[in-house]
């Protein structure tokens, strides 16, 4: 994570040339040719281009719920080798240094109050929400299973029902096994959302904690 320094606007302008400039695209052109078969002209810079990568915590609540903030890498990825400048940032959240200075400011606290393993518990306290969520997301997730078997309950209700010999079906039991073919597929797909929504939000945790 690169750190960036404060300086006035004089100071910008002696320093560093206006990126939209010509001497800045010469300099760039000098500096990294790019051939005729990237299709970029001599002179030019990626810099100065509107790139489609974001950070996923700046994006709509759609692009992060199906991850098609992914999309865009991954097409730039087909027509180019990518490098770091192209990977999206992470979240503010994710930040290294101010996570570190969460833990230490909890752990001088556990070791000023010489408490037993100090460290361990300036874990738990710097990060206690984060480990909640996943916590309340693991129970939501066993009763969320429970529907399966009631949904599964009622197919087979349906099932039978049409299966007897001579049998006509009411309008209720119709709509109520269809509706539960339905709920069956519509949970199937929430599920997928679900699933990989907890994986991604689990990584993120592990990499404030290991940060």
């Amino acid at each position: 994570m690169g750190w960036k320094t404060k300086a006035t606007d004089a100071e910008l302008t002696d320093v560093v040339p206006d990126e939209h400039s010509p001497e800045h695209h010469l300099e760039e052109g000098a500096k990294s040719p790019v051939s005729a078969s990237e299709g970029t002209a001599p002179g030019s810079c990626r810099c100065c281009d509107p790139g489609p990568v974001k950070s996923y915590s700046e994006v709509g609540w759609l692009s992060y719920l199906t991850f098609s903030w992914v999309t865009p890498l991954v097409t730039e990825g087909l027509k180019r080798q990518v490098d770091l400048s192209d990977i999206p940032d992470l979240g503010d959240r994710e930040d290294s240094a101010l996570n570190v200075h969460r833990l230490l400011r909890q752990l001088e606290r556990m070791e000023r109050a010489r408490k037993s393993h100090p460290l361990l518990r300036a874990v738990v306290l710097t990060f206690w929400k984060e480990l909640l969520i996943q916590k309340l997301w693991i129970l939501a997730t066993s009763f969320l299973n429970v529907v399966n078997p009631l949904l599964m309950q009622q197919m087979l209700v349906f099932q039978e029902a049409q299966n007897e010999e001579g049998a006509v079906l009411s309008r209720g039991q119709v709509v109520a096994g269809f509706a539960a073919v339905f709920a069956m597929i519509l949970k199937g797909l929430f599920n997928i959302v679900w699933n990989m929504q907890y994986g991604f939000y689990s990584q993120r945790v592990h990499y404030r904690i290991e940060s």
